[in-house]
């Protein structure tokens, strides 16, 4: 706790200051208006005179925080960006010939994103040097792996030269409570949220839109809407990605992407024989690259609901064509955690990299903080439903057996406990750094020594702990 409150001093301190001023400039109006010893001779007056000191002490406390959360957004200062030319994929030299379709799965999981960006990295130098990675057709985040997914869409995964760091090594390396938030103004029953992510979203226009060889090569994943409707097809999209979110209204989970193929996913009702579509039109969102500057406002839409963590983020809205009117998000963490199906029934890969961050969730138990216990309960609840993506994976497989469509072969690795950093540790810069690298290493190790191993009869989530990596979880 106390590196939590050294984090955040430009919110604390100024908070207690004016809360202290507060409570002098109370205590001389009571003794201005002769209140400061009044005579309580009854119950009535007592509690009136109680009812008053409360009303003023809560008063109090919001106008502090709102003067405190200002003082903190003028002072926070810039976020540190990192940016480079984007990786180029490599012409295919020595191909995984037994691999066609190449997926990769992020899970969300807040500060723990760090060791999946480490993860990223050896995935992405494995497949670089196997010839493979212009075979990567999809990436799928949810919250802060859609953050991440991001980096992997860009091509700023790998350093541009060795021994240097990648932006996206960079930015984890100098994570910061002054550089993901603004407190926001607070009045009660008014507003669900305590803060917004303004200095987040300016380092996504920095790391994403401002500069020119990485704006572009986002741009080119943005397929035009009108080719979707060519005789031939929907032109061939290098890569595919999904970044989900979850509806506050209908609860049902929703994503964008820049796949026109969806559209054109078709199935037959078994009770009635009608062709409908696979994914219902009004559950995604199609950026269209013919409005580039348009498609990159709405990427940053789209990874910023699906990275908004409640209550902490006020709910983002989205406009939705079909029915007309804006809707709102929150983060899609809240319904699926692992979006596994995008790589599975929607694009059909044979190959995934799987990331979960909280698959592995022994830890010991704590009997004395309430935000210790509720911070548990949720990442037992995502752990669980990580879980419960490998279940589907299975199914997939076994209902695969019998036809013609691939079945999915899966890498999986996933942090441990204890770990270095936790889900909301965004205060601990240099643990993110351990994380990172011990994550990087571990899984580049992994792929070299167990990756010819796999099969899709056989799905199992190696794990790493501080000291490497630990055990192998089979029992999906």
């Amino acid at each position: 706790m106390p590196r939590i409150v050294l984090a955040v001093w430009r919110l604390v301190i100024p908070l207690v200051l004016f809360m202290l001023g507060w409570g002098i400039l109370v205590k001389d109006a009571l003794e201005y208006f002769g209140l400061s010893r009044p005579v309580l001779d009854t119950q009535v007056k007592a509690l009136l005179f109680g009812a008053l000191l409360v009303a003023l002490f809560v008063l109090g406390l919001i106008l502090s925080y709102n003067l405190a959360a200002l003082f903190y957004r003028a002072t926070r200062g810039t976020p540190r960006v990192a940016v480079h030319e984007p990786a180029r994929r490599r012409p295919t030299v020595h191909p995984l010939m037994k691999y066609k379709r190449i997926g990769l799965i992020l899970a969300g999981g807040g500060a723990k994103g760090a060791y999946q960006a480490g993860a990223m990295r050896a995935i992405w130098e494995f497949l670089e040097d196997q010839g493979a990675l212009d075979r990567v057709c999809m990436v799928a985040g949810t919250s802060i792996g859609a953050w991440n997914a991001l980096f992997w869409m860009a091509g700023l995964v790998r350093p541009p030269t060795a021994g240097d760091e990648s932006a996206h090594e960079s930015w984890w390396r100098a994570i910061k409570p002054e550089r993901i938030l603004d407190f926001d103004w607070y009045l009660p029953l008014a507003r669900n949220h305590v803060a917004r992510a303004t200095p987040w979203r300016r380092t996504f226009r920095r790391l994403f839109v401002a500069y020119a060889p990485v704006r572009e090569e986002l741009v080119r994943l943005l397929a035009p809407r009108r080719e979707s409707r060519d005789p031939g097809g929907p032109r061939k999209v290098p890569l595919h990605f999904y970044l989900t979110r979850s509806n506050v209204k209908r609860g049902l989970l929703e994503f964008t992407t820049n796949s026109w193929g969806v559209a054109d996913m078709v199935r037959a009702d078994a009770r009635t024989g009608v062709t409908k579509a696979v994914v219902d039109p009004s559950l995604y969102q199609v950026l269209d690259g013919a409005d580039p500057s348009g498609a990159l406002g709405e990427l940053e839409e789209a990874v910023f609901a699906s990275m908004d963590i409640p209550p902490l983020f006020p709910f983002v809205r989205i406009a939705d064509p079909i029915a007309r009117e804006d809707e709102w998000f929150e983060d899609g963490g809240v319904i699926e955690n692992l979006p596994m199906m995008f790589g599975t029934q929607i694009e059909q890969c044979d190959l995934l990299f799987v990331l979960p961050l909280n698959a592995s969730f022994d830890a010991e138990v704590n009997h004395h903080s309430i935000l210790a216990r509720l911070s548990r309960t949720m990442e037992v609840r995502q752990g669980v439903i990580e879980r419960n993506a490998f279940k589907q994976a299975y199914l997939y497989n076994d209902l695969h057996k019998a036809t013609d469509k691939p079945r999915v072969t899966i890498f999986a690795i996933c942090p441990a406990e204890p770990l270095a950093l936790g889900t909301i540790d965004f205060h601990k810069p240099r643990e993110a750094g351990v994380a990172y690298r011990l994550m990087y290493e571990e899984t580049a190790k992994e792929l070299r020594e167990e990756f010819g191993r796999l099969t899709p009869d056989w799905i199992r989530l190696a794990t790493v702990g501080p000291k490497g990596r630990g055990k192998y979880i089979e029992d999906f």
